[in-house]
């Protein structure tokens, strides 16, 4: 559940609209999700991620226990740097992803909401002899995400002390500041889409949520914020990324940083090398862009096959914006995991429930 949740109920004539986010009650929407969007693109947006998993690691072996599980070098989260990691099958098929935190004497792994309690289970699993200590904290800690071109702005209103400090540094994805007592900021590492967040425990959440307010950042609510994630076609856990089914590489987790091909072995590296040095793999994340019907409602959920116009299959869509399609003769966007040669033979013209779709190659690809 949102951490934020008691306090965004409280104030009178500010209506929440609530959803649940993979089983978790979240605002959907504040205004007009639109508004909401159109805030995020131009000003800052600040959104609740409160809802999300975090498990901490400690004990003596904790960095040595996780350098050979993860796809990322653990070594380089520190106390001025975060990373983003995967854990795989043995065959290099995803399992899960997190983002892993330094804090004082301990590594926090924030995760997706519904994912947490199996990551914890597997982990505890992996642990056998070694002295680590696990900790679900998902109901003590949470994330806030800011993000837009006025969020540097907004964060040195908030937080005086940070100017000057490279905040804005277009090279400083990872980069990590001790704001507050308990109270850590980042600029997510995946990719500058992505925003900032903030982590706080439970209790000082709703002062930071109140404080980049009065600095000028905009609430909005997780359909703004999966709209701009799926226009940036930025992939997420459970949903590019399919446990048990997805290879890494195919979602762009070499682009999102958080493969490392010259660290130690870990589980499911030999797949993962292969498939990069030998240029084996066959799917890829591409945005879509899908008609609306005539109503400018109904349009393929995630889990459609993407099939080209002879019926062919060439793949599925894993996510859609659920913003309000603007008309017939409209397009609203989506993300699908596609066989590349498929797309390259069709000009990206496909079908999905007998719906158009044009598959885009991400800006951020770095494959051909």
């Amino acid at each position: 559940m949102s951490l934020l949740e008691s306090h965004l109920r409280v104030p009178a004539g500010t209506p929440v609209y609530w959803m649940e986010d993979r089983g978790q009650p979240t605002p959907a929407r504040f205004t007009v999700e639109e508004q909401e969007y159109q805030s995020l693109q131009q000003q800052a947006a600040v959104i609740d991620l409160t809802h999300g998993g975090v498990i901490a690691l400690a004990g003596p072996d904790r960095v040595s226990f996780l350098s050979g599980l993860i796809t990322n070098q653990i070594r380089r989260a520190d106390e001025e740097h975060v990373i983003h990691a995967a854990l795989l099958t043995p065959q290099g098929r995803y399992l899960w992803d997190f983002t892993i935190v330094q804090q004082q004497q301990q590594l926090l792994l924030l995760t997706e909401p519904d994912r947490v309690d199996g990551l914890y289970q597997q982990l505890q699993r992996y642990v056998l002899r070694s002295k680590v200590k696990l900790t679900n904290m998902s109901h003590q800690m949470g994330l806030l995400a800011l993000v837009g071109p006025q969020a540097v702005a907004a964060l040195t209103e908030l937080f005086p002390l940070l100017a000057g400090h490279g905040l804005g540094d277009e090279s400083g994805l990872g980069r990590m500041w001790a704001v507050a007592e308990e109270v850590l900021l980042w600029r997510d590492p995946r990719h500058a889409g992505f925003g900032w967040r903030l982590l706080a425990p439970a209790q000082q959440l709703p002062r930071l949520w109140q404080g980049l307010l009065d600095a000028g950042a905009v609430k909005a609510g997780l359909l703004a914020w999966e709209h701009h994630r799926i226009t940036q076609a930025l992939p997420r856990g459970g949903s590019e990324l399919i446990p048990g089914l997805s290879l890494p590489l195919e979602s762009g987790m070499l682009e999102m940083q958080g493969v490392d091909f010259t660290k130690g072995c870990y589980v499911g590296q030999e797949t993962t090398s292969r498939s990069h040095y030998r240029a084996t793999l066959k799917k890829r994340l591409y945005r879509i862009e899908l008609a609306c019907d005539a109503h400018g409602k109904d349009v393929p959920e995630a889990g459609t096959a993407v099939t080209m116009a002879n019926g062919h299959e060439v793949g599925i869509i894993t996510s859609v914006s659920r913003l309000s399609c603007p008309g017939p003769g409209a397009t609203t966007a989506g993300l699908a995991i596609l066989r590349s040669q498929d797309v390259q033979e069709s000009g990206g013209a496909l079908l999905a429930a007998s719906v158009a779709l044009t598959a885009h190659k991400p800006a951020w690809a770095s494959w051909s």
